[in-house]
């Protein structure tokens, strides 16, 4: 079961809890980023025999692991992603939809191993709106340590704003990273070259 982050994995989890001790043939395994290796480890375990396995997932599942014995996949559609606002230039957490292509990635988790159905929560206009990929996490986060490492890497001869980015981060976001590393002392004004406090950094 995909949804969008640890807050409705929890909830989802303890309004499933009483049913599957009731019956005693569900086990409910939660997974995401925030886990230890040893409990992400769990939804990998056979469950007992005549128990189904249940697995409260973010989107940490759609490419990164295959889990053998998976028939049914339940999608939201919704996913969390850290989002920068260069005009604030603060970061946050946000719940949007996902792309096309997660939500495919998404149905390709169910009869990887076996027959499989992938039930998704929202009607097929609304797959349609979605956006075909998801946006690359370059034009989504702050920049300055991706700066600090062209200086470092290319020399002061290189200017971040004009490197052979694959995708190319947003203009404003590249300009409020190199005034930040300007304003504590990473880069020089002016001449915007590395310090050695911004060598240090890198």
């Amino acid at each position: 079961v995909f949804v969008a982050g640890t807050h409705d994995i929890t909830t989802l989890q303890a309004a499933l809890r009483p049913y599957a001790a009731e019956t005693r043939r569900w086990v409910v395994l939660p997974l995401h980023a925030g886990l230890s290796a040893e409990e992400q480890d769990r939804v990998f375990d056979a469950a007992p025999e005549g128990v189904r396995k249940a697995i409260l997932s973010t989107n940490i599942a759609e490419t990164s692991v295959t889990i053998d014995g998976v028939r049914f996949v339940a999608d939201s559609g919704r996913a969390k992603e850290m989002v920068h606002d260069a005009a604030s230039g603060a970061g946050s957490l946000q719940e949007g939809w996902i792309s096309r292509a997660s939500a495919d990635q998404r149905k390709g988790r169910a009869g990887r191993t076996g027959p499989g159905k992938c039930f998704r929560m929202y009607a097929a206009p609304q797959y349609e709106a979605f956006r075909p990929f998801s946006l690359p996490e370059i034009q989504r986060v702050r920049l300055e340590s991706v700066v600090l490492q062209i200086r470092a890497l290319a020399g002061d001869g290189m200017d971040p704003r004009a490197f052979g980015f694959i995708d190319p981060p947003p203009d404003d976001a590249m300009e409020g990273a190199v005034i930040t590393l300007c304003q504590v002392g990473a880069l020089r004004w002016g001449s915007e070259a590395l310090t050695p406090l911004g060598a240090a950094l890198s």
